[in-house]
């Protein structure tokens, strides 16, 4: 198999020589993979904060972000209301993207 190009707005490490879809094509378009820790509402404010600074802590790490890498993820960390919006725009796209192409209605 061979890469044809990645879906993200930088070149990934764990394949440095493959573009861009927007290098390989124009086409100024992205589709990543995430991961999130979410709690459940009525968290405590002192333990959200603990469980939020235990997670930073833990994904700077370098045995962790070496992990990651070695899977081509591309280690990021968000604050929650910079992952809320993340998590926000991409659910607006996706669901654009999938009734464009007919696979969800409106």
């Amino acid at each position: 198999m061979k890469v044809l190009a990645v879906m993200d707005t930088k070149r990934l490490s764990s394949f440095p020589d493959v573009p861009t879809l927007k290098e390989a094509t124009g086409l100024d378009w992205t589709f990543v993979n995430w991961f999130g820790l979410v709690l459940p509402k009525g968290v405590p404010a002192d333990i959200r904060a603990k469980l939020i600074e235990a997670c930073a802590k833990a994904h700077a790490r370098p045995e962790v972000q070496d992990a990651l890498k070695a899977r081509g993820i591309t280690p990021v960390w968000e604050t929650p209301e910079e992952f809320k919006e993340f998590a926000m725009n991409f659910s607006k796209m996706a669901t654009e993207l999938l009734t464009d192409l007919g696979l969800a209605k409106q």
